[in-house]
């Protein structure tokens, strides 16, 4: 896209391809969305991948997922954050392995 275009691409500190060593976050079509609404006379057009602009259901986004899943969602990742149990949320198809539910904690480990 470069060759054509101006590319930007957010990294938030700590978050990306300028820290190897913290793991993968998906914060950046979130804040690039904030930039187009705040700044729409610096923004042309944008193309993102793998993210939203909203989760949540409401009366006119039918598409979103129920605040009651999402509060169950999230209560879960807080309970079960790091540990084995978490891997279904997030590779349903790997998680009965036993090398995942071995490797999986270790994505997780802080410092």
């Amino acid at each position: 896209m470069a060759g054509f275009a101006r590319l930007i691409a957010f990294d938030k500190r700590g978050m990306g391809l300028s820290d190897r060593d913290v793991g993968e976050t998906s914060e950046g079509g979130p804040a690039a969305t904030m930039l187009a609404a705040a700044h729409p006379e610096r923004v042309n057009a944008m193309v993102q991948y793998a993210t939203y602009a909203r989760i949540s259901s409401a009366p006119d986004y039918p598409d979103g997922i129920p605040a009651e899943s999402l509060r169950a969602f999230w209560r879960q990742m807080r309970e079960n954050w790091g540990d084995p149990s978490s891997i279904k949320l997030w590779a349903p198809s790997i998680a009965e392995g036993p090398e995942s539910r071995e490797w999986w904690p270790g994505c997780f480990a802080r410092g």
